[in-house]
């Protein structure tokens, strides 16, 4: 009975140990592995083979081969189903990708069915949007971030800039020694604004300064010093047959840089004015040749305070200017068109164009 059992049981062992190949190339994961085992154990079980699964050490022989003879060497033994392993391994890994991928989207689809569906028309509106600091109204009487300070005067002198001026520097006038050059004093205020000059006079003082601040420093011992060399003279004067609107105009023997005079900004006014003093005349060599020192005329206006005098600060502001011998400034102009003309238009975008006024610049 028992060799019966025994027989029936070696012949039920190759198909039990065969299922679970079987069931592992239909259905690749772990839970077919474990199902796979537990059948291939029942199977055994009902063969009557109770005893467990030993690992066969030494492989049967393939038939036409003594069981002692020698195996082939290792180098040309060829490895048993190793591709087959390899494409049920890829086969798998690339069925769990496919498994993970599509439960990412359905995931993904998932979290965006709900998307605007609680945001219907009167979710939010356009007045609350507005109502933001962002799109606040700012007060109009504060003046905006960038926005100019709009002057209440501005003052031209009728005398052309240099062409040879790098953008963003400084505008550079050259005037002839004692020639006329006029100033005009324009009213530049918006309506409204400083009602209390309204019908009434201003003072303006026009003046010749340094530009060097090493020089302004030593400003009245130049000066003295200029005066020493030029006895009755004066570094500016006022041309009053050819000024136009000016009143009561005034120089002060100790000043020999400065003019005023009295003016209304209703009306039209013009300043004509002489500067004698030359730019090489403060330069530390005089040897003929040197670069000038430059000056700068600048204007204050003033308006007149509680007591009836002219001390209340308007406005000011000034320009850059070299003085030459008469003729000089004629000639200094000349050269630097000239240069400007040899320079490639390359060159030429770097410099400012030449202008027939010079605008004074406000001095804060």
């Amino acid at each position: 009975m028992r060799r019966g059992a025994g027989v029936r049981g070696r012949e039920a062992l190759p198909a039990a140990r065969s299922l679970p190949l079987q069931l592992l190339a239909g259905s690749l994961c772990p839970a077919s592995w474990a199902s796979a085992a537990l059948v291939s154990a029942a199977s055994r079980a009902a063969a009557g083979d109770h005893s467990p699964r030993r690992r066969r050490l030494h492989p049967r022989p393939p038939p036409g081969r003594a069981r002692g003879a020698r195996a082939p060497s290792p180098r040309t033994r060829r490895p048993r189903c190793a591709g087959r392993r390899r494409g049920r391994k890829m086969a798998w890994v690339l069925k769990m990708d496919e498994v993970i991928e599509s439960g990412l989207v359905h995931d993904f689809d998932a979290s965006l069915s709900g998307i605007g569906q609680e945001l219907g028309a009167g979710a939010y509106s356009m007045s609350d949007v507005l109502a933001l600091p962002i799109f606040k109204q700012e007060d109009p009487s504060l003046p905006l971030d960038g926005e100019t300070k709009h002057p209440p005067f501005q003052y031209v002198m009728c005398a052309a800039t240099s062409p040879a001026v790098k953008l963003h520097d400084e505008t550079l006038t050259y005037l002839n020694q004692g020639q006329s050059y006029e100033i005009r004093m324009l009213d530049n205020r918006k309506m409204g604004d400083m009602p209390e000059i309204s019908g009434k006079l201003v003072k303006s003082i026009i003046r010749v300064v340094f530009h060097d601040r090493r020089l302004q420093y030593t400003e009245h011992q130049q000066l003295e010093g200029w005066k020493w060399n030029r006895p009755g003279d004066r570094l500016l004067d006022l041309d009053i047959p050819m000024s136009v609107g000016i009143i009561d105009t005034r120089t002060n023997p100790s000043q020999l840089n400065a003019v005023e005079f009295l003016w209304d900004p209703a009306k039209r006014t013009s300043a004509f004015i002489q500067v004698h003093c030359i730019s090489t005349e403060f330069t530390p060599r005089k040897h003929g040749g040197e670069k000038g020192v430059p000056f700068r005329i600048q204007v204050d206006t003033f308006k007149q305070n509680e007591n009836g005098e002219y001390t209340d600060h308007l406005h000011s502001a000034s320009c850059q200017i070299k003085v030459f011998k008469p003729k000089g400034a004629d000639r200094k102009q000349k050269t630097d068109r000239e240069k400007m003309e040899k320079r490639t238009a390359h060159e030429k975008e770097k410099y400012q164009p030449s202008y027939d006024t010079t605008i004074l610049t406000e001095v804060m």
